[in-house]
């Protein structure tokens, strides 16, 4: 929209300025300080100023800007103007100052313009994602941050981002797979070929991913994923924990589930599942426990 009004405004200007006649050089008047009377004085153009006013007997003496100063219209000044635009934090040089501008900043990329100050733009949680994003301009009178929604059913963010849209979720039937996680606003479905432990094709090592996997997705109590990891022997589980719950518990499977792959790969690999379920009683993950008994015995 904004392309297609520049380009409008273009073509009329040439159109117009190829039609009309060229103008007349503008002026000024003035009184003669020897004649005391009024003269008609031609001005100076862009990137020069006056440094002598006409009198009756000779014209207007115009003499170039210095360097970083400028007039940017035909003038009768007496000296250019200092260009006195400077660029601060977050922003970058546009258009350097010359004879005829002064300098032009402009915020960096992710940056808005507000009230002077290159604002950074805001980012949309895990969750949510971006519906309009944010400009340095809009339209040329105003400035834009980013606009944010949460992500509707069927789609999925899983970090904060100030340019990303949420995501449509996996649909596992088209390659044959069945759903191990139900996705949701913070992560996409997750799809297995294990449908069960017991009487199924798949091979061992794949169920047993998909199970540490659709673990690392329940909703664990605070004190209870303290205890998880301390009886799988994870080191720091504490800290882990803390880290977990101050990130976002809504995004716990982001640090959980490479946490469990990397404990898979320490126990022997037709031990996995009679560990985890050990653990999880151990642990007293009641709902767990019979989440997974649900999902895969």
């Amino acid at each position: 929209m904004i392309f297609k009004y520049i380009v409008c405004v273009a073509l009329v200007a040439s159109v117009s300025s190829s039609a009309e006649p060229v103008k007349a050089k503008p002026t000024y008047q003035r009184r003669d300080a020897i004649t005391g009377q009024m003269v008609t004085c031609e001005k100076c153009p862009p990137g020069t100023f006056a440094e002598k006013h006409c009198t009756s007997s000779h014209p207007t003496i115009c003499g170039p800007c210095p360097d970083l100063h400028y007039t940017q219209y035909w003038n009768y000044l007496q000296k250019c103007r200092y260009c006195n635009v400077f660029c601060v934090e977050h922003q970058y040089e546009k258009q350097q100052c010359n004879s005829t501008h002064n300098r032009v900043c402009e915020c960096k990329a992710g940056y808005y313009l507000e009230f002077e100050f290159c604002l950074k733009h805001t980012e949309c949680p895990a969750g949510a994602g971006v519906i309009k994003a944010g400009t340095l301009c809009f339209l040329g009178t105003a400035f834009q941050d980013t606009s944010c929604a949460p992500c509707s059913a069927g789609f999925f963010s899983p970090t904060s981002s100030s340019s990303e849209h949420c995501i449509a979720h996996t649909n596992c039937s088209v390659d044959g797979l069945v759903v191990n996680v139900p996705g949701n606003r913070y992560h996409n479905t997750l799809c297995t070929p294990c449908k069960k432990y017991i009487g199924t094709s798949v091979s061992k090592p794949v169920c047993d991913d998909a199970l540490i996997q659709f673990v690392a997705h329940q909703k664990i109590p605070a004190k209870k994923l303290t205890k998880f990891l301390n009886l799988l022997s994870i080191q720091n589980a504490r800290r882990i924990r803390k880290h977990i719950l101050t990130e976002n518990k809504n995004v716990m499977h982001a640090t959980l589930y490479p946490l469990l792959v990397k404990w898979k790969e320490t126990v022997k690999e037709e031990n996995v599942s009679e560990i985890i379920v050990s653990i999880l009683e151990k642990a007293k993950m009641r709902n767990v426990l019979q989440n997974v008994q649900d999902r895969f015995w």
